[in-house]
């Protein structure tokens, strides 16, 4: 009796298949996807990013914002795919509890999943309730679409189309993330010539883990005023600059008084007598 009143085992996987997810969401997608837990913050959890470490498997090196490998024009329209890994009928029907999937499109912090629900939605969107994971009764390795329309006149570089299945009774939310481009020709731009800026830490998404470039140094201060002299200190220069000026001026006097010193007379050598012997007469 106690068995029939607990709640069914749930095994509810499936994974994004087209476009191609990023290189280490594909991994994980053969590991029949990776739930994200709790289901009550289903919403959370997705519009926070794409489950950055949690979503990955642990040998995994590849987490975050990958270089798009394909671009797309405004107002295009795609077809998303997913696929059924491990189905359970009583989370393939969208509800208004939350439980269904949700494709957004995140542009950059400010403009991000929550902003850009391109169909479906999960508990607290518009769309929660409104797109299925799957018919009901669909096996394991159903494949299921839906077509979405990208907001027309907003262009980016690195954008991110976000999959994600919320589900009730399995108690969690599956997210897969591709990295794609928008431009106004669907040319994917020269990703060399981009700034560091631009293809890296201000479009990564919130949880998942990137370098950011080293912040600029500090500007120069300028140079700090002297430090104040107090009284004692004023008082000793003052004395001896008076000292020194003393000095120079009793130096000064000394060499007025020797340069207008009387000079002394020289004395004249007195005159030798001459002596003249009388002539022989």
């Amino acid at each position: 009796m106690l068995a029939l009143l607990a709640p069914p085992t749930a095994l509810a996987h499936a994974v994004l298949v087209a476009p191609a997810p990023r290189i280490g969401l594909q991994r994980a997608a053969g590991d029949d996807g990776i739930k994200l837990t709790p289901f009550a913050q289903a919403a959370a959890i997705a519009n926070d990013g794409c489950g950055g470490l949690r979503n990955r498997l642990p040998d995994d090196a590849h987490v975050g914002v990958e270089q798009p490998l394909v671009a797309y024009t405004p107002g295009s329209v795609l077809s998303v795919q997913w696929k059924l890994t491990i189905p359970h009928p009583n989370d393939h029907l969208a509800t208004a509890q939350g439980t269904g999937v949700r494709i957004a499109l995140h542009y950059d912090a400010g403009d991000s999943f929550a902003q850009n629900v391109l169909a479906g939605g999960l508990l607290g969107d518009a769309g929660v309730g409104t797109l299925d994971a799957a018919p009901e009764d669909s096996p394991a390795g159903t494949q299921v679409g839906a077509s979405v329309t990208l907001p027309s006149g907003k262009l980016c570089n690195y954008c991110t189309l976000q999959w994600a299945w919320a589900a009730e009774n399995d108690g969690g939310v599956y997210v897969s993330c591709v990295d794609v481009a928008i431009t106004s020709d669907g040319v994917l731009p020269n990703y060399a010539l981009l700034p560091l800026e631009e293809s890296h830490w201000r479009k990564k998404l919130a949880g998942v883990p990137f370098p950011a470039p080293a912040p600029p140094p500090p500007p120069a201060l300028p140079p700090s005023p002297p430090p104040a002299l107090n009284d004692a200190e004023i008082g000793l220069i003052a004395g001896l600059g008076a000292l020194g000026l003393l000095l120079a001026c009793g130096a000064a006097v000394c060499v007025a008084v020797w340069l207008v010193r009387p000079k002394p007379v020289p004395r004249r050598a007195a005159p030798v007598p001459v002596f003249y012997a009388p002539a022989n007469t």
